[in-house]
């Protein structure tokens, strides 16, 4: 008894270590994270260096590839086959590498995952879209989950929500990170984003791999060579080369694929539409059905399962001179679907199969597409946000930014920016940063003078979106100035000596009503006068009866300093008669104190 207990556990154990070879889809540690660099390259060739951007990135600069900021994070760091054997911890990497992170990840745990990563678009057995099929008598021994891949990798089902790194969850963390007003924690949520929209992209790659879309299990434990002695390997799985991903990643894709990603508005659409033309075109090994060359039927390796409809053999360019059947696709691309030839018969034909030069074809006109298809989760998972900038009106420095964000299919909830804002004056950035609440900035101490043209911007994840060019209409005496007046002429015997010299801090605020209002440095008015400009020439009166105030100046061409004559009169009685005065004086003001 004790004996048959002790087995029990080694063949358990056993078992686990050999199913993390038997789903897995091309390697989680070398392809996958290749697949999905390709596709951000993809999505920034196509969606920003394009020279026809889309509405939604109009004002976007996207640079992932090349970004350098780094977002701290938890990453799978022990790989292993079950949740018992992994671990986590903090890591800090740039938002490319934490996509390729995702890549990597999503097959972890291994035994866990490699169940959970089918999805046949038909439902071949019994409408199930799961993986039912078992390619060995001993991969039973681990339970089928009943969840199929793409709701794994979305999230959008109660079973799919079981996975903390999902599609769903990508969304609200990067909804969370724009409304975190701490940069720490805002850095973290950003990462686990970023994560979670590798992970997704695992899918969309595994959707365009033949083996993940059809109910054909593909036990692989000792590699493909030998592999058929314990399972049933799928060569298009086992022999899917990293430099395939770039190598055809960045060719034209089918063209109806094309302009249905490109349209789609949810990544379940994409990655289910880009499973249906995988599933409807391509074998896996033991799914080939249809009738041979001399109308011979050839039925699936897996007998329990029903033949697939599409593509069937008979439908094929048949090559005699290599025994390769051929389908030409939209695309162009004349692909290679398998091989009949045998050693082992007369006229050179056996039962097909795919090897390494079927293999290689087929990545043509399968990279291109996910990586078409992977593009446009990107467009998707980056919210839209459109940047308002304007004066409050045409004479105060107050510039007022609004950041609103328009919600979607997948971004449902409207997101309230709460972040850094960058300015640029004249194409150059200037030096403070300020700070948005819930989407909403207004400042009034910019340093920009009349005419200047102003952008604000704000950035995310090597994402920055632009506002539209403004020019600034501030008046050119608008706000703080040092001023230094020197009296140059008086009859007023009680007036200081000619050549005295006055400094004072003042700050000019222009009215709608044709006024100035004069402040001093502790913000108490001093005086309220009319006030005109032409260009770059200014002119500020005041009369009453016993006083009068004439102040005409020329604004320089930099608008941070004045040069002006004031000419102040001014009645005093004096032994019960009025007698007039005035003082003359040369005044000049400066932004910087004098």
């Amino acid at each position: 008894m004790k004996i048959k207990h002790i087995s029990a556990i080694l063949l358990g154990i056993f078992s686990y270590f050999l199913i993390h070879f038997v789903l897995l889809g091309y390697g989680n540690q070398v392809a996958h994270p290749a697949i999905n660099e390709v596709i951000v390259k993809s999505f920034e060739n196509n969606f920003i260096k394009s020279s026809s951007k889309i509405d939604k990135f109009k004002n976007y600069w996207i640079d992932i590839s090349e970004g350098l900021e780094k977002y701290l994070g938890m990453a799978v760091t022990n790989l292993g086959f079950f949740e018992g054997t992994t671990g986590e911890t903090e890591l800090s990497i740039k938002a490319l590498e934490w996509i390729k992170h995702g890549g990597m990840a999503a097959d972890e745990p291994e035994v866990p995952a490699s169940v959970r990563h089918f999805y046949d678009p038909i439902g071949n057995n019994g409408g199930k879209k799961y993986l039912t099929n078992r390619g060995t008598y001993w991969e039973g021994i681990y339970s089928n989950p009943r969840t199929d891949a793409i709701e794994w990798a979305l999230g959008d089902t109660p079973k799919g929500q079981e996975n903390i790194y999902t599609w769903r969850e990508g969304i609200y963390y990067m909804r969370i990170a724009l409304m975190e007003e701490d940069s720490v924690e805002r850095n973290k949520y950003f990462a686990a984003a970023l994560r979670c929209l590798g992970e997704t992209l695992h899918n969309t790659g595994d959707m365009g791999c033949p083996g993940h879309v059809r109910n054909d299990s593909h036990a692989s434990p000792i590699g493909y060579t030998f592999g058929a002695v314990l399972g049933s390997p799928d060569p298009y799985e086992e022999l899917f080369k990293k430099s395939w991903a770039s190598d055809y990643g960045y060719a034209k894709p089918d063209p109806t694929l094309e302009s249905y990603f490109k349209s789609a508005t949810t990544a379940r659409a994409i990655n289910e539409k880009l499973a249906e033309f995988t599933n409807a075109n391509f074998f896996t090994h033991e799914s080939i059905s249809g009738l041979g060359k001399f109308g011979n039927e050839i039925t699936p390796i897996n007998k329990n399962e029903p033949a697939y409809p599409s593509p069937k053999l008979e439908t094929l360019e048949y090559s005699e001179s290599d025994y390769t059947y051929y389908k030409t696709f939209p695309s162009g691309r004349r692909i290679k679907m398998c091989k009949d030839f045998t050693y082992f018969r007369l006229d050179g034909r056996g039962y097909p199969y795919i090897d390494y030069d079927v293999c290689k074809s087929q990545a043509e006109e399968l990279m291109p597409n996910i990586a078409a298809a992977g593009a446009n989760i990107i467009r998707l998972f980056i919210p839209q946000f459109k940047l308002e900038l304007k004066n409050t009106d045409a004479l105060s420095d107050t510039l007022e930014l609004t950041i609103k964000h328009t919600v979607d299919a997948e971004h449902k909830d409207e997101i309230f920016y709460n972040g850094p804002v960058k300015f640029i004056v004249n194409s150059k950035f200037v030096d403070s940063v300020y700070q948005a609440k819930d989407g909403k900035l207004i400042i009034t101490n910019l340093k920009a003078n009349n005419g200047d043209k102003i952008q604000a911007q704000i950035s995310f994840i090597e994402v920055t979106v632009y506002s539209e060019i403004i020019t600034y209409t501030k008046d050119p005496l608008w706000g703080t100035w040092y001023l230094l007046e020197t009296l140059t002429d008086s009859n007023d015997p009680q007036a200081p000596a000619k050549g005295t010299e006055f400094r004072a801090t003042k700050f000019y605020k222009i009215k709608n009503d044709g006024k100035i209002e004069i402040y001093n440095s502790q913000g108490t008015l001093e005086s309220r006068m009319n006030y005109t400009r032409t260009g770059l020439s200014f002119s500020i009166t005041a009369s009453s009866a016993t006083q009068g105030y004439s102040q005409t100046g020329t604004i320089s061409a930099t608008q941070d300093s004045w040069s002006s004559t004031v000419n102040s009169t001014y009645k005093r009685n004096e032994g019960g008669v009025d007698k007039d005065y005035f003082r003359k004086y040369n005044s000049n003001g400066n932004r910087k104190p004098i």
